[in-house]
């Protein structure tokens, strides 16, 4: 009778062993974001987002880095201070990131026009303090 098979009966074979779950893995347990991951996609989220603006007569729509960038830059050009290291701030860590992007992808001898952010940083204290002199 124990052989049976049918229903409420399945094979002796494909039944769990004792001490044996149905599932030896689990399920997977959700991954917890950190804080600063959490605030790291909601920034971008944010920044992704565009408006719409009237540039030279004509709408049109831009993200809202694009207009901060925008506003930065024209800042610093008037000589506002926290703008500027702002945009030297900003312009470290993209060249920076450029720099070590270039290095895996070129190797070190073919990266180009600055060898260091402190290079950077003096060519557009450079160009800003022209702009500003034309003032």
């Amino acid at each position: 009778m124990s052989d049976q098979v049918g229903y409420k009966r399945p094979p002796k074979r494909t039944q769990f062993k004792p001490g044996q779950s149905g599932n030896p893995k689990g399920r997977p347990r959700k991954k917890r974001q950190t804080v600063s991951e959490t605030f790291e996609s909601t920034f971008v989220s944010l920044m992704n987002e565009t408006m719409e603006i009237k540039e030279e007569g004509a709408h049109k729509k831009v993200s809202k880095l694009d207009l901060f960038l925008r506003s930065i830059l024209s800042q610093s050009l008037k000589g506002h201070n926290a703008s500027i290291k702002i945009l030297f701030a900003l312009l470290e860590q993209y060249l920076t990131k450029a720099k070590c992007e270039a290095r895996e992808i070129q190797g070190v001898k073919n990266w180009k026009k600055y060898a260091t952010p402190e290079e950077a940083r003096e060519a557009w204290q450079k160009a800003l303090a022209e702009a500003l002199e034309e003032d």
